[in-house]
């Protein structure tokens, strides 16, 4: 019957016989070739379901070993904080990882409260120290008595003799009303939100100026809060008499123009260039004719120049 089969392939195609012989090899191979992907499928699927398999069940020893040595501390502490260790009197801000074990909290409680001090956290009353994430209720009422804290927030109104003490004027802290022109930095970081990045910054940005002629201009300082620019203009002033440091703009090079806050490095170029093609400034205004300076560039950077 093969042979027959053979003769009609042959005839059929038009085949040799070697090539009739190697239709019938890929005949006979055809159907493994179709179902092969089938089974390597079934075959992965079960390798990685069985390594899935034995991942959950490692995972799950893993954390019940973990659930059991947490248990154990967790029973050791409270055994050691309610029975032979006697409860005593602590501040949340000052007490000692240790004795926060000591007193019957765990560790995980005992570790949020201290990165909570570490990123500036404070506790000012009782119920401050119950907000603790995984502080229990049971826990907080037991620990209650105990905690070196008021029980509520309390508001004292200051005497008025406490008030002008405030406002007392020394080497250190700053009078209510102060000479921007003449504070320095240690005066200014009195002030509350000033510290020493922004007391300096505030110092050298007058004395590129020349000096404050509206008490306005502290809003153009990089970095003040809103807040801090309300109170520096609410307490701060320009005395009347006050005449700032001057640039000569007939004199002056690049760089020396450039110093200025008000003044570009590219205005700077173009203010000598000005002076190069024009000769010397013969008055101020001069300056409006330099497409870089508008009316409000003028009338800002006036107080500050000279002939």
């Amino acid at each position: 019957m093969i042979k027959q089969l053979k003769s009609r392939i042959r005839k059929y195609f038009g085949f040799s016989v070697t090539e009739t012989k190697g239709f019938m090899v890929l005949v006979m191979l055809f159907p493994v070739v179709l179902t092969l992907p089938a089974f390597l499928k079934i075959f992965i699927n079960q390798n990685t379901t069985d390594i899935t398999v034995k991942t959950k069940q490692l995972d799950s020893l893993v954390a019940l070993m973990e659930e059991k040595i947490v248990s154990r501390e967790q029973t050791k502490y409270n055994k050691k904080a309610t029975g032979s260790v006697e409860l005593t009197r602590f501040n949340p801000n000052l007490v000692s990882y240790e004795e926060m074990l000591a007193l019957g909290l765990t560790p995980k409680v005992a570790g949020r409260i201290i990165n909570y001090r570490k990123k500036g956290g404070h506790f000012k009353v009782k119920k401050d120290f119950k907000k603790i994430y995984g502080l229990t209720e049971a826990q907080f009422n037991r620990l209650k008595g105990y905690i070196d804290l008021p029980n509520d927030y309390q508001y004292k109104e200051e005497r008025p003799e406490i008030i002008e003490k405030k406002h007392e004027f020394s080497d250190k802290v700053l009078n209510y009303h102060f000479d921007i022109n003449q504070v320095d930095e240690e005066q200014l970081r009195s002030i509350r939100g000033i510290g020493p990045t922004l007391s300096v910054r505030i110092v050298k940005f007058r004395n590129r100026l020349g000096g404050f002629v509206a008490i306005e201009q502290v809003e153009e300082v990089y970095g003040l809060s809103a807040e801090i620019k309300e109170v520096l203009q609410e307490r701060g002033y320009v005395e009347n008499d006050f005449r700032p440091e001057l640039i000569n703009i007939n004199h002056a090079n690049a760089d020396e123009l450039s110093v200025h806050p008000y003044i570009t490095g590219k205005l700077a170029s173009q203010m000598i260039k000005y002076r190069s093609q024009h000769g010397v400034f013969k008055n101020l205004e001069q300056l409006m004719n330099i497409h870089l300076i508008g009316r409000n560039d003028y009338d800002k950077l006036k107080p500050y120049l000279t002939l």
